[in-house]
């Protein structure tokens, strides 16, 4: 909206110039009018700038984010590896010690034992499990951050596991997505639940984020506004989901129902 002001102020002084005889000189209300309109080039010019710099900034941010998503999912699967390894080299002793506690019908001593054992292959239950590290890096950093705001995520991720994609489009678009999910369940009280559908049809990729709002929501210039200080920001965010989105010639559907806010995103293509 305010890219108009600046074009609606220059009609608004010519009329009035014009209208009231201010310039009687023709030579002088060519300069007034070249001016002007030089003013409105450099003020789109600059507002262009300002637009591509801030994007820029974002993919950068992403990027850095995408990092931090594969470190994190690399070293967390490397110590599950590691464990599980332990676990199954220290098999014959783990079943050496479950006989004699049953030879001593030590039965709580044993019941303990196991309990301690299913907690540590419970701990490391990750959310998204599909075996590709572009998804799962991304759903379950996510999830981790829903986890520590008191938000459950379930997710249902049906990708191949040796399928390739552009990693920097994936997670702007889950990243984005995702944050705006816990931005909105985050002002719940109660069904704090955000649900993730993601499944593959050959080289397409369909993608589904359902979660309850709290407040009304609002739109201007056809894009929904946010609560986040940094509003512009978050503008731009899901300006770029869609860029991504039209790339791929896909198609990107938002619902409201019932305080249900439904986003679905099918890209074609995208897997390689």
């Amino acid at each position: 909206m305010e890219v108009f002001i600046v074009p609606v102020c220059s009609i608004w002084i010519l009329i009035s110039v014009f209208i009231t005889g201010t310039l009687e000189n023709y030579f002088w209300g060519f300069i007034v009018v070249f001016m002007i309109l030089l003013i409105n080039v450099f003020t789109y010019y600059l507002y262009d700038k300002a637009k591509e710099n801030m994007e820029k900034q974002m993919r950068e941010e992403i990027l850095k984010n995408q990092c931090e998503y594969y470190i994190r999912q690399n070293r967390e699967s490397k110590e599950w590896w590691e464990e599980l390894r332990k676990l199954r080299h220290n098999m014959k002793q783990h079943y050496i010690l479950e006989n004699t506690y049953l030879e001593k019908e030590d039965y709580e001593a044993l019941k303990r034992y196991c309990s301690e054992n299913l907690k540590f292959l419970d701990k490391k239950d990750f959310i998204s499990n599909s075996g590709n590290l572009y998804i799962d890096s991304v759903v379950n950093y996510k999830a981790d951050m829903a986890e520590k705001a008191g938000i459950k995520v379930t997710a249902n991720t049906e990708v191949p596991q040796d399928a390739e994609m552009n990693a920097e489009d994936i997670s702007i678009c889950l990243g984005n997505l995702l944050d705006n999910a816990i931005e909105a369940v985050k002002e719940l009280t109660e069904d704090r639940v955000i649900r993730l559908w993601i499944t593959t049809d050959g080289n397409n990729i369909a993608i589904s984020i359902k979660n309850r709002y709290k407040n009304a929501l609002h739109k201007s210039g056809g894009r929904y506004l946010t609560s986040k200080e940094d509003d512009r920001m978050h503008g731009i965010g899901l300006s770029i989901v869609r860029q991504i989105v039209d790339q791929y010639a896909g198609e990107m559907e938002i619902r409201e129902e019932d305080n249900v806010f439904d986003v679905m995103i099918l890209m074609y293509d995208f897997l390689t």
